[in-house]
């Protein structure tokens, strides 16, 4: 890591840990926001660009929410990642392409940031009651994981996939059972195993394991469309769901 880097997952893992309050926590992620800002319109030079056309040649006071952000569809027509990220990608995320076929891009040099961030922010919002973890922890998870998310062997350029993962290996107490899959033609078109998720929950409730089930809308659509009417479960007490 750089030392901006190590600046920025220290902070990450203070405001995890509930070490920083405000004001001060404001004030230092401003100052790191800003350098990065510097950083990245420094060494990605379509959004140095952009930058400077919205008036912003470099950051010098201002709070972070007020730094130009690039639009979504910037990913899908520029470079926005690094020159080192460009040529030893360690991860590679695409959006869907469903607005107009043309997916969105990144790619990182390094993920440690990213699963760090994604780790803090999903231990604060949404398992706040679960132990604080920061790095992987395989199977000494308290939650049975059931992912309504496309395992990544089906798209392995998913970032939610990718979240799933990491969320699996760090609060699961075995794999991610994963129960959304491929049609039967073989495309990737999303099908939902109604009996694979039943089994699943079931063997929650028999074990009372609570169970995080994460989840897309469109998912969840997918599940009210095919679930029994007439099967009901009562899940463990602590169980939950996450929609995106």
């Amino acid at each position: 890591m750089s030392c901006l880097d190590t600046a920025v997952a220290a902070w990450m893992r203070a405001w995890a840990a509930g070490e920083v309050c405000a004001p001060d926590a404001a004030v230092e992620f401003d100052v790191l926001a800003r350098d990065r800002f510097n950083q990245q319109t420094s060494e990605i030079h379509a959004f140095g660009t952009y930058a400077r056309a919205r008036g912003f040649a470099t950051a010098t006071h201002q709070p972070a929410g007020a730094l130009p952000m690039v639009p979504v569809s910037a990913y899908k027509r520029a470079v926005l990642y690094t020159a080192q990220a460009a040529a030893t990608p360690v991860a590679r995320f695409e959006t869907s392409g469903t607005t107009d076929g043309q997916p969105g891009v990144v790619q990182l040099a390094d993920a440690a940031l990213y699963d760090l961030s994604l780790r803090a922010a999903f231990h604060h919002f949404v398992v706040p009651d679960a132990p604080l973890r920061l790095e992987a922890a395989p199977n000494a998870g308290p939650f049975r994981v059931i992912s309504l998310v496309p395992n990544r062997s089906l798209r392995p350029h998913s970032s939610l996939g990718h979240m799933v993962d990491v969320i699996g290996h760090t609060w699961a107490e075995g794999p991610v059972h994963h129960v959304m899959g491929a049609a039967p033609d073989g495309t990737i078109r999303d099908t939902l195993d109604v009996i694979a998720l039943r089994e699943a929950l079931q063997v929650a409730v028999d074990s009372q394991t609570p169970v995080l089930l994460l989840t897309t809308s469109i998912a969840l659509h997918l599940l009210h469309e095919a679930w029994p009417t007439d099967v009901r479960l009562t899940l463990p007490a602590g169980s939950r769901l996450m929609d995106t």
